[in-house]
Formats: C-alpha cells, sequence, structure tokens
C-alpha cells in the first residue's frame, strides 16, 4: 500500500512552501514554486536529500493513527506483528525521528488504555552512540527511555551496558521465540533487522522513508516468510511517502530482482505484470469477484446451503471450491476498509455481516456452509476413503465470530 499522510494539495501549498524557504532562505518565491513544480526522484529520496515528512508532528500523528485505525486487518486480528522503519535526509540523525514515532504510540497507548481501546506492545532499537559527536548524549539519553519503557513492560533489567543483550531481547519478542511468550506488536528501526533478519510471524513492514534497489528487496523479503499459507498469504508494506514515487521504486527493484523479464517494460506493463504473476496482490474488487463467484457456485452445488450435492462428483468439486473459497476470504479478511466514491471496500471488523451480504450469502447461509454442511462433508470423505476424520485437511475462516450451540445448529439444519 503506497499511501501519504498529507495530500498533494496540502504538501503543495502548505508545507513545501515553508519547507524551501526554510532550507534556502535567499530563494525566490517563484523559484520556490518552480521547484515545486519539478520534484525530481533526489527530492524525494531521503538518503540524499531532506523532506517536509522529517520530524515533521502532524505527519508522525496521522502514520500511528492509521497504524492503530487498521491494526486488526493487517495483523490479521493480531496474529502477527509488525516492523517499522524511518529514516530522515541531508545526513541527519535518523534516531530523533524514530523516537517521535515511538513516544507518539506510547502517547496513544496511555489514552487508549484509559477509553480500553486496542493498545499496541511497541518497542524502538538503533545503535548506541560512542563517536562522541553533537548527538552522542541526546541518542543515548534517548535509547536509555526506550530501554526503561521496555524494562516495566517485560520486566526485564537492560541499561547503557547491556544494549547487545537488549537487541537480542527486543528481536526474539518480535520473531516470538522469547521463553516467558511475551510478545512485541511492533519494533521501531532506522536500519536494523532490515536484511538478514527471519520472523516467520511477522507479517508487515510500515515505511516512512525510502527504499529502493537491493535494500528494498531486502526489507521488503521481511514480510515473506510463510508461517501459514491460509492465515498468512502474503507479506505487506505500508509506505507513508511520496506514493507514487515510491510505488515506481517498487516495481524497478522487482523488474531488477525479482521479475527481469519485466526490465524493458513501461512502468504500467511492470505494474500489470507483478500483480498478474502474483508478486504484488490483487486489488480487494478483483479478489472479491473471485470469492463472490466461488459463492455462487458453492450456493447452486447446495441448494442455497441447505443441503450437501447428491453425486460424488459434486462432492468433490464443493470440496475444492471450499478450499479455494476459505483462501479467498482468508486473504479478503485483510485488506482495510476504505469508502470510495463508488462503493465500500475492504473488510469491517466490526460490521462483518457487510461482507457477507455483499459475497451474496446470509450470515446463517455462512454459518451453515463452514459448520454444518463442512463438517457433513468431511465425514462423507472420511467414510469414503476410510480414514480418521482428522485425516481430512478443511479448516475455514469464519469470516465472524459465531457462538454456536446445538439448539442453534438445529435450527439452521431444519
Amino acid at each position: 500500500d503506497f499511501e501519504t499522510t498529507i495530500d498533494e494539495e496540502k504538501m503543495k501549498k502548505d508545507y513545501l512552501p515553508s519547507f524551501y524557504r526554510e532550507h534556502h532562505p535567499k530563494w525566490t518565491d517563484e523559484e520556490i514554486e518552480e521547484k515545486i513544480a519539478n520534484l525530481t526522484p533526489e527530492d524525494m529520496d531521503d538518503a540524499v536529500e531532506p523532506s517536509f515528512y522529517d520530524e515533521n508532528p502532524e505527519h508522525i500523528r496521522l502514520v500511528v493513527e492509521d497504524i492503530f485505525k487498521n491494526w486488526r486487518n493487517r495483523s490479521n486480528d493480531g496474529k502477527y506483528n509488525a516492523l517499522f522503519t524511518t529514516h530522515v535526509g541531508g545526513g541527519k540523525a535518523s534516531t530523533p525521528m524514530a523516537m517521535m514515532y515511538f513516544k507518539e504510540f506510547q502517547r496513544v497507548n496511555k489514552e487508549h488504555a484509559k477509553t480500553g481501546d486496542l493498545t499496541l506492545k511497541v518497542a524502538v532499537t538503533f545503535s548506541q552512540s560512542t563517536n562522541n559527536g553533537d548527538n552522542m548524549v541526546a541518542t543515548n539519553n534517548n535509547l536509555e527511555y526506550a530501554m526503561n519503557v521496555y524494562n516495566k513492560e517485560f520486566g526485564t533489567n537492560f541499561k547503557l551496558d547491556t544494549v547487545a543483550e537488549y537487541t537480542q531481547d527486543v528481536t526474539s519478542r518480535l520473531n516470538k521465540s522469547a521463553r516467558d511468550k511475551k510478545f512485541l506488536d511492533i519494533v521501531i528501526v532506522v536500519d536494523q533487522l532490515l536484511t538478514g533478519f527471519d520472523a516467520p510471524e511477522m507479517n508487515t513492514l510500515y515505511v516512512d522513508r525510502t527504499l529502493k534497489g537491493a535494500g528494498l528487496i531486502q526489507a521488503y523479503s521481511r514480510t515473506n516468510r510463510i508461517a501459514d499459507i491460509q492465515e498468512k498469504p502474503w507479506g505487506r508494506i505500508i509506505n507513508y511517502r511520496w506514493p507514487a514515487q515510491n510505488e515506481k521504486l517498487m516495481n524497478d527493484a522487482l523488474a531488477i530482482y525479482a521479475n527481469k523479464d519485466s526490465a524493458s517494460l513501461s512502468e504500467e506493463e511492470r505494474k500489470a505484470k507483478n500483480k498478474s504473476d502474483g508478486i504484488t496482490a490483487p486489488e480487494f474488487k478483483d479478489l472479491f469477484k473471485e470469492v463472490k463467484e466461488k459463492v455462487s457456485r458453492l450456493s447452486n452445488l447446495t441448494s442455497e446451503f441447505n443441503e450437501l450435492p447428491k453425486s460424488e462428483r459434486a462432492k468433490d468439486e464443493m470440496f475444492e471450491l471450499l478450499r479455494e473459497y476459505n483462501a479467498g476470504i482468508a486473504k479478503l479478511k485483510q485488506y482495510d476498509p476504505q469508502e470510495t466514491k463508488d462503493e465500500d471496500i475492504g473488510f469491517d471488523y466490526d460490521n462483518p455481516d457487510a461482507l457477507i451480504e455483499q459475497l451474496g450469502m446470509t450470515p446463517d447461509q455462512e454459518t451453515m456452509l463452514t459448520t454444518v454442511l463442512t463438517n457433513e462433508l468431511k465425514q462423507h470423505i472420511a467414510k469414503k476413503k476410510r480414514v480418521p476424520l482428522y485425516q481430512i485437511e478443511l479448516k475455514l475462516t469464519h469470516i465472524k465470530d459465531v457462538k454456536v450451540n446445538y439448539d442453534y445448529l438445529t435450527e439452521l439444519v431444519e
């Protein structure tokens, strides 16, 4: 996903003029307007130039707000965790930006704790400064503050003389190898953990910086270890800066490192090929259309979700359709709910019935399909193949959680 916290009009009218006046006080208004109208890739690369996004409190607030708002979808309802990377341009230290994010997460957590809303366990890790530079004291004070927050959260006792041990403990809570089973939701980094780090149950990388080339591929790959193809069908990248430019950088990197056949294609052709080859995820509307077609076929096979098909061939078809339906539902639930000018898209955990009905079922029919009929089909296949029921693998992802008791099931099948 390529997003921006500040829309283009506001960026060009409010932020960029003041940004360039501050950094180039001798420029005229005409020169500033010319610059804004002709931004180069280097202007949008925080490895080269500073950006109005850097240490911008409003941007940071809106990014954290977006993460909390869409956490359930992106984490598969809390099953998976995330890495967050940020970087500032112009050769400045990036650790202050990382700490601004960390403190904003703490602020929101404190507010949410009072109201009973979602809180997230967040840590930040970066190297201790020993260079005697201007930022050394501030960097180490920030690191000590972050460690103290961490110690309080997890009952540890890390100090500035045990930074390596602190980082090791943080990674164990991100890759879920910590012995006490107390894990982190998000770890904020500048460059650490973006290469070589393995966390099969991390599915999202939040990016507030410019990544490109091999560095982009390495960082994006942190999310792609598949622990469970049903629950984690893909990794998720959420990019918060220069959306059009960073999408181009992604497609360029994929063309070189992941899909060399597309190196000579145009930008739009690369984008389309990455989708058709399954390198990037489909649009919600395209996946929704596929799943809805499977629901229609399942409805026809089961007399509108009332009974198993009569023939063995139809039962076999139903079994395969259920697997495909299930894989599709698991993916649909990970799309953020959004309102477009034409329709609402994505999955809303607070209104799961909406997706059920859009797919062409009632909530009762969905429950009937994923419980009663699925179990009857598994029992039939187990009996036919003379194998124990547990050997028939057909795990269904429910669109919503329902409390099912005997009377309710009886009511459904009568």
